[in-house]
């Protein structure tokens, strides 16, 4: 299963239509979907390396730009969509845990968030939520967001063929260790 799916994106990384699937998955994730944009991102880039700066750019606006439409879900929609996003993806004791955190530690906990892997979006929502100065959430969300991705893709970019190679031959231990960083970077914010 994890062969296929990783085909299917290899597959989607190296269509004509690429970039745009980047921006829709960039978007998405910051937002409302629960699977980080790197699955799009890295395959992309490793496929094809030439147009590395413009996925560069492709996902940092687009995460932005997500990070904004997941703020206001939560300024203007939290008892509606907002709600419904936190239940589905079952974040409700999180969220008051979450909300007091970044009451406490606005910066911080929205540049460690916006620097892993773990979804964005609870991030943006409860933000929006808290009704946190809006210029204060865009530029931590640029703070984090630049350099992250700046730096995956500047990897890959470097190291591309090593790193292609690994990834194929030990599919199961990446994506392995990928959710136990997740999962690990998300307990340590909650």
């Amino acid at each position: 299963m994890l062969e296929r799916f990783y085909t299917w994106i290899l597959q989607k990384a190296a269509s004509p239509r690429s970039e745009r699937w980047l921006a829709l998955f960039g978007v998405a994730e910051s937002s409302v979907f629960p699977i980080p944009v790197d699955i799009m991102l890295a395959p992309m880039v490793l496929a094809r390396p030439e147009r590395a700066k413009w996925l560069l750019i492709n996902v940092i606006l687009s995460t932005i730009l997500g990070a904004l439409i997941g703020y206001g879900i939560g300024w203007f929609f939290m008892d509606s969509v907002g709600l419904w996003l936190i239940e589905t993806y079952n974040y409700n004791d999180a969220l008051s845990s979450f909300q007091g955190q970044l009451k406490e530690h606005g910066l911080f906990i929205l540049l460690f968030i916006g620097f892993t892997p773990i979804p964005y979006k609870l991030a943006a929502i409860a933000s929006g939520a808290l009704m946190l100065d809006p210029l204060f959430f865009l530029t931590a969300t640029i703070l984090a967001k630049a350099p992250r991705y700046s730096l995956q893709v500047w990897l890959l970019s470097r190291y591309g063929i090593p790193i292609r190679h690994f990834i194929k031959t030990h599919l199961r231990l990446t994506v392995i260790a990928i959710v136990a960083f997740a999962a690990l970077a998300l307990w340590l914010t909650i």
